[in-house]
């Protein structure tokens, strides 16, 4: 059966990447999303973290109101804001593998594209997944069947159209692995940064 987290597009040869340090770092997943309703209109970010390695797994969940903003801001926040409750929870010391569905965050924060609007968001997204010592990010199709970047999808859409923050919840337990443990030996699609 197809993991529900691979990624889908075979178009970025430029994505294959292979993550360097050794296995011994605890392994941590972000999944981030942002939505838009209308493109500008209200807009939000959402990240789900999960730590299956952290005393027996957590998993942490938050989305913000952004008030009216494009989709790719959306986006961008979505991506440095899990990384940075990740750092100021966990720390850093960790294998970190990002999914999101957004093609420009990705691109604009490891330097394939050169991005025109949102500079300061974009350096201040690089600023904070390079305090990690090992990412990578993957893009997954949007509303594809991986659950944790449904439930950020959720997250975001629902903090846009109630225009609310939800402020981070600790979980015990990983909700949503999977079997993707075979991701992070397999570089297809993963940038590394």
């Amino acid at each position: 059966m197809k993991n529900a987290c691979t990624p889908w597009s075979r178009k970025y040869p430029i994505l294959a990447s292979v993550m360097t340090t050794t296995e011994e770092l605890p392994r941590a997943w972000i999944y981030c999303d942002g939505s838009c309703i209308g493109n500008p209109g209200p807009a939000a970010w959402a990240y789900v973290l999960d730590l299956p390695d952290t005393r027996g797994g957590r998993t942490v969940t938050a989305a913000g109101f952004m008030g009216d903003r494009t989709n790719n801001v959306a986006e961008l926040a979505a991506l440095r804001r899990g990384c940075y409750r990740l750092r100021r929870t966990f720390g850093t010391d960790f294998k970190v593998i990002v999914y999101s569905d957004s093609q420009y965050a990705i691109n604009t924060v490891a330097g394939i594209w050169t991005p025109k609007k949102n500079l300061r968001l974009v350096e201040k997204a690089r600023t904070e997944i390079e305090r990690f010592p090992d990412l990578g990010i993957v893009w997954i199709k949007g509303h594809a069947k991986c659950e944790g970047n449904k439930r950020a999808d959720r997250l975001a859409q629902h903090s846009a159209r109630s225009r609310v923050h939800i402020r981070p919840t600790l979980r015990k337990g990983t909700v949503y692995i999977s079997s993707r443990d075979s991701m992070l030996g397999d570089p297809k699609h993963l940038v590394r940064i």
